[in-house]
């Protein structure tokens, strides 16, 4: 009897962290959706292919710098 709790506890402890995990990896993506970063192999919409430097054009030190 005792063994069988312990697996029903521990088979439902696997389907909350599961739902967790889940719920964390969406949070995860809607911010680097936000942030403009790619995940592995995927595009964002509306995005075009660029260099990673061709986003910002590059600074200039000024004579005090």
């Amino acid at each position: 009897m005792r063994r069988q709790i312990d697996t029903a506890i521990l088979e439902m402890a696997l389907v909350g962290f599961n739902a967790k995990r889940d719920e964390v990896v969406q949070k995860m993506a809607d911010i680097e959706r936000q942030l403009g970063i790619l995940r592995k192999g995927a595009s964002a919409p509306g995005v075009a292919a660029q260099a990673p430097n061709a986003a910002r054009p590059k600074r200039k030190l000024s004579a005090a710098g």
